[in-house]
């Protein structure tokens, strides 16, 4: 009896489009762990081994948005505004519709004294998002260096509306209505970023000035001398504070 060939199995090879893929797979795994690595060290504050990665795996994927704008970061945190500023204006041309790009760049101006050229950029930024409770508030900021008091309070109703447990913003909305001189409306708003945090220095402060300018010496004092015991205010001055009261001459 002639005995029959036993055929083989055949297992499809992958063509050069699946090579390629899982080519690239391996590239992009080996490039995340690399990232993850940059990412640990930069949080670390070890800047140039970060920022030698970043360049790195920028050197293959120049239109990653997402890590050019860490580059910026690096060289923002070096001190080098300019090169973190083209960095940035890049990630834009890139993808015109980056929020964050816009925001990045209205807080690099903001940082240069650039206040009008970092209101254009955050009014970018929200118009890509309308909800963008960082742009917001930093409108806020800056229409108050630029001392527009209302507009700046709309900015800071905003964002309230968007985030109504931010101590921060509460205490922005009470230092613009101090300087609007609506003082017993920043009383509350300052009080309110109080009671969401207890130890906020700056709110402190804030109304200690009110009240000495409204009279209330006793509590206005008592409110300059809370902050100290907060843990961000620093150390303490060592002279003594004079402790002023309103009486006729």
């Amino acid at each position: 009896m002639k005995r029959q060939r036993k055929g083989r199995v055949v297992s499809h090879r992958p063509g050069p489009v699946a090579r390629s893929a899982r080519a690239m797979n391996q590239r992009l795994l080996s490039h995340n762990e690399q990232l993850a690595k940059a990412t640990k060290l930069h949080n670390s504050g070890r800047l140039e081994e970060a920022k030698a990665i970043y360049l790195s795996i920028l050197d293959i994927y120049p239109g990653h948005v997402g890590i050019i704008s860490l580059l910026a970061t690096v060289y923002d945190q070096q001190g080098n505004i300019k090169e973190s500023v083209n960095l940035i204006e890049r990630t834009i041309r890139i993808k015109p519709d980056y929020a964050e790009g816009y925001y990045k760049l209205g807080s690099l101006m903001k940082q240069s004294g650039r206040l009008n050229d970092a209101l254009m950029n955050y009014d970018k930024a929200i118009a890509i998002r309308s909800n963008y409770l960082e742009a917001i508030n930093n409108r806020g900021t800056t229409l108050f260096g630029l001392g527009h008091y209302k507009e700046a309070l709309d900015s800071f109703n905003k964002a309230i509306a968007i985030e109504s447990n931010s101590a921060m913003i509460y205490h922005n909305r009470g230092l613009t209505l101090y300087h609007s001189g609506q003082y017993e409306e920043a009383l509350a708003s300052c009080n309110k970023a109080i009671g969401l945090a207890p130890d906020y220095a700056d709110a402190h402060y804030t109304i200690s000035v009110i009240k000495l300018l409204l009279g209330q010496c006793e509590e206005g004092w008592k409110y300059y001398e809370r902050r100290w015991q907060s843990p961000e205010a620093g150390e303490k001055r060592a002279f003594v504070q004079p402790l002023w009261v309103l009486a006729p001459d």
